[in-house]
């Protein structure tokens, strides 16, 4: 696609990409053109996902299209050039990467993650929130060291962004509990990345909210409680939606029994007699049991699958805890 100009750069190669619904220049990346949508691509997403809802508008940072900029055209003299040159590299790199994490969380996920991630990818992935007394480095520089010393890609390394963000918020309680490992392999991430970069983004959160009073979210330690709370109603609710779509006979009742296990067990609990299991490996084995106790037909292949654990993976839990949740019936 050619013809027109790039306002920042000159060239006149364009890309139109039907499924983000923009067209980009070739040499320098600006996007010259938003929402351009081809409803005949059926790799475009619809409704709270799309591309024209309202959380597509979102922008990380000071808006580049915004800036005073020099047209190359009115470039005169050897200042100008100068003056031009560091505009270009301005636009090119100020807070690209933070925006392209956005636009996959609006590709991927409800309305309610993205909202709540702003904040925490303007001070992860830009540098206009200043560190001040903060050591750490900041996540954006070691997003980059993935792809240098470990040969990721920028589509890879932006997806474990997203993944790992959103892990860190579901551990502030700021989002609904976050069921990471279906997303992570779904975008064939490696789940240690996910989580190591996770606990990179929450550290420097946590240092970041506690050295600066202008940061309006709370980026503060949850108490276990309350989290394993969140997370084993958020997996019983996963399995509710699982048994539904695989149309599992008999659900209904093997909720019930669920759910009435649990409390058995104590749950939510630290100190209980599986407190130290975590929730989605107690929720599996629990379920499993429980469906093997009342001859409901669902194998530990589909349990396995519906907690995103390999089947060879539930095993071990079974023998841990399986005599302790029947002693509970």
């Amino acid at each position: 696609m050619s013809g027109e100009k790039c306002a920042i750069c000159g060239c006149r190669k364009f890309t139109p990409n039907p499924v983000r619904g923009e067209v980009t220049c070739d040499d320098c990346g600006y996007v010259k053109e938003e929402n351009q949508i081809d409803f005949n691509d059926m790799n475009h997403t619809h409704g709270e996902h799309s591309h024209c809802a309202p959380t597509h508008g979102r922008h990380i940072g000071r808006n580049r299209h915004n800036r005073t900029y020099i047209d190359r055209r009115d470039v005169q003299n050897r200042t100008d050039r100068r003056l031009w040159g560091r505009m270009r590299r301005a636009n090119e790199k100020s807070n690209l990467r933070a925006n392209e994490i956005v636009k996959e969380m609006v590709w991927r996920f409800e309305g309610v993650y993205v909202d709540a991630a702003l904040e925490a990818l303007h001070i992860c992935f830009t540098d206009e929130v200043d560190k001040g007394a903060v050591k750490l480095k900041r996540p954006y520089h070691q997003m980059r060291d993935m792809k240098s010393k470990d040969g990721k890609d920028d589509v890879y390394v932006v997806s474990v962004s997203a993944v790992s963000t959103l892990m860190a918020l579901s551990d502030f309680c700021l989002v609904p509990y976050f069921i990471w490992k279906g997303v992570a392999d779904s975008l064939g991430l490696e789940r240690n990345d996910c989580i190591k970069h996770k606990r990179h983004i929450k550290r420097f959160l946590q240092a970041m909210y506690l050295a600066h009073d202008n940061i309006v979210t709370r980026y503060a330690a949850v108490p276990l409680l309350r989290l394993r709370a969140q997370a084993l109603d958020s997996l019983f609710q996963h399995l509710r939606k699982s048994l539904e779509h695989l149309e599992v006979e008999r659900r209904e009742e093997l909720l019930k029994e669920v759910n009435e296990r649990l409390q058995k067990l104590g749950e939510p609990s630290l100190h209980g007699d599986l407190g130290d299991e975590r929730p989605d490996t107690l929720t599996a084995v629990v379920t499993l049991v429980v469906a093997e106790d009342l001859g409901i037909g669902i194998s530990k292949e589909v349990v396995a699958m519906i907690f995103h654990f390999s089947t060879g993976g539930m095993n071990a839990p079974m023998r841990r805890c399986a005599h302790i949740v029947r002693a509970r019936a």
